[in-house]
């Protein structure tokens, strides 16, 4: 997979670096893989600017698409950063396996045609993206051994690890 990422911090660059490639290994079959080219551009207030933190377009045909563009908010905490990375990565192996298809008349999932898009939250590849999220960015953390590093954790992860030193 050729990643180009643009924006951010150096830090930013190496983390988006490395989960993208890692997540892109664990979704894509390997003969897909060296066939993706995926620029990323890291914008400050993404969210401020145009309404989300992450999002993910193809740019060079609409069915099995092997080029894509996507955009991650800077400006959220590094954890929520990465998954969003994660998150549109799903967004890339739904598209380039050819289960997520975007044409004229609307949206094909899996071959089920969507001609009014469901709300955001209960489209049927949303849901698949959100649900892998944060196991993706989970397995990524352990196998780099990021586990004990603060931000890494949600915030029931902090209290969890809060009570048990409380109790010891």
């Amino acid at each position: 997979m050729l990643l180009t990422i643009k924006g951010g911090t150096k830090k930013q660059r190496a983390d988006v670096q490395s989960i993208a490639t890692y997540v892109g290994l664990k979704l894509l079959h390997p003969k897909t893989f060296p066939l993706i080219e995926v620029d990323i551009d890291l914008i400050n207030n993404l969210y401020d600017k145009e309404g989300n933190i992450g999002d993910v377009i193809w740019e060079d045909t609409n069915y099995r698409p092997k080029w894509f563009t996507m955009q991650v908010d800077t400006s959220v905490s590094r954890r929520r950063m990465l998954e969003t990375v994660c998150h549109e990565m799903v967004h890339i192996q739904q598209f380039a396996t050819g289960r997520l298809h975007e044409i004229s008349r609307g949206t094909k999932w899996e071959g089920k045609l969507y001609k009014n898009e469901p709300d955001y939250w209960d489209r049927p590849w949303e849901i698949e993206a959100h649900g892998r999220e944060i196991g993706l960015f989970l397995t990524w953390v352990e196998d780099f051994g990021l586990q004990n590093q603060a931000w890494t954790w949600d915030d029931l992860d902090k209290y969890k690890k809060e009570y048990e030193q409380q109790i010891r």
